[in-house]
């Protein structure tokens, strides 16, 4: 099994190119960007639930913020490293163009996609994998938060309302 991933790992490199110092910064990266986002995500969380324990003795009905809110930016981690992962294509493209690596050759091959393939299939790979673990963390995240908040406290449309604070006026950058 490891030796099939290493053979098919090789084939979305330039021949010769050894990715594995930079796809264990990726990976460095991607630990840090978890930590980032559980401590922003369970610090948030958590200031909110003790402000809700204690207006819970109150008379006025409170409400939870929207999970959108809460989440804040806890996940641009993921997705500032994917803009990384995919800021290394211009690098594997240039490697063509170094020493005795011809361009010029992979451009004649027969398999058209090739050169595409070499150049920009790891990045693409990682940004992917970047990005799935950004979406895995957001249903994550929101199975806490609704195992974490009363259900008469949870207010209604926390999607629409996700997909309102990253597209609309509020922005978190």
């Amino acid at each position: 099994m490891k030796r099939n991933f290493r053979e098919w790992r090789q084939q979305l490199l330039p021949p010769g190119y050894d990715a594995s110092v930079e796809v264990g910064w990726l990976a460095l990266g991607g630990v840090i960007a978890f930590i980032y986002s559980l401590c922003v995500f369970a610090g948030e969380l958590g200031k909110q639930l003790r402000w809700l324990d204690r207006v819970e003795k109150q008379p006025v009905p409170w409400m939870m913020p929207y999970y959108g809110e809460i989440l804040g930016t806890a996940l641009w981690g993921f997705v500032i490293l994917a803009i990384l992962a995919l800021l290394l294509i211009p690098v594997h493209g240039a490697y063509w163009y170094q020493g005795s690596r011809s361009i010029y050759l992979m451009r004649r091959l027969p398999q058209r996609g090739e050169l595409l393939r070499r150049t920009a299939g790891l990045p693409l790979l990682l940004a992917a994998a970047a990005l799935a673990a950004a979406l895995l963390l957001l249903l994550l995240y929101y199975a806490i938060y609704c195992g974490c908040v009363p259900a008469e406290r949870q207010p209604d449309g926390q999607w629409a309302e996700l997909l309102r604070i990253w597209f609309g006026k509020e922005r978190y950058f």
